[in-house]
C-alpha cells in the first residue's frame, strides 16, 4: 500500500529552533500558507484520508489539507512527536549544553532521563498506526501528517538506515 508522508507545517518554535515534543504549539501564519503549499501538492495525488497526530499543529496542517482536497481526516495520539520530558520548550543550543541529552542525528535516542521516551517506544506506537492504516483502511489513499522526531524514528526503522523526513511543504510517497 502506497501512503503520502508529510511533517506538519511550521511554528514559532520551529523558527526559534526550539524543541516542541508534544506540546501543543499552533501553526503560525507562515506554517499556514505552508500547509496551503502542500494541500496544492497532494491534491493531485487523490488523497482520501489523512491521518494526523492530534497536536494542533498537525491538526490545522491537516485542516487545511482537507479543505483543499476533500479528504476526511482522523487523529491518532500514536503520530505524536517524540515526547522530549524536561527538554521540551528549549533551543537546540540550550540543549547541546548538556552532557549526554541527545545527539540529533542518531537513530537511537533515550529522553527516559528527562521525563520522555526512547526511540524504540516511539517506534512501536508509530508501527501500530501504520499497520492500522495498512490493514484498515487499504482501501483508502492516506497522507500521514506528523512530526519530524518521530517521523524520522519511524521511516528510518522502516528502512533500515537514517531517512531523512521532506522538510515542511513537502511530502513522501512511501510503501507500508
Amino acid at each position: 500500500m502506497k501512503i503520502l508522508i508529510a511533517r506538519h507545517a511550521t511554528t514559532d518554535w520551529n523558527l526559534e529552533r526550539r524543541i516542541q515534543g508534544q506540546r501543543d504549539i499552533p501553526l503560525n501564519d507562515r506554517g499556514r500558507a505552508v500547509a496551503a503549499q502542500l494541500a496544492e501538492k497532494v491534491a493531485v495525488r487523490g488523497i482520501t484520508l489523512i491521518v494526523c497526530s492530534d497536536l494542533c499543529r498537525a491538526v490545522e496542517t491537516a485542516e487545511i489539507v482537507a479543505a483543499r482536497t476533500g479528504a476526511r481526516i482522523r487523529r491518532d495520539p500514536r503520530l505524536r512527536e517524540s515526547c522530549f520530558g524536561s527538554l521540551e520548550g528549549m533551543t537546540y543550543e540550550e540543549i547541546d549544553r548538556i552532557p549526554g541529552a541527545w545527539s540529533r542525528d542518531s537513530l537511537d535516542f533515550d529522553f527516559r532521563k528527562f521525563g520522555g521516551e526512547c526511540s524504540i517506544g516511539v517506534d512501536l506506537r508509530q508501527s501500530e498506526c501504520f499497520d492500522e492504516i495498512r490493514v484498515r483502511e487499504s482501501h483508502e489513499r492516506p497522507l500521514v501528517i506528523g512530526h519530524g522526531r518521530s517521523l524520522f524514528t519511524k521511516l528510518s526503522s522502516l528502512f533500515g538506515t537514517p531517512t531523512p523526513i521532506p522538510p515542511q511543504g513537502e511530502f513522501l510517497e512511501i510503501d507500508i
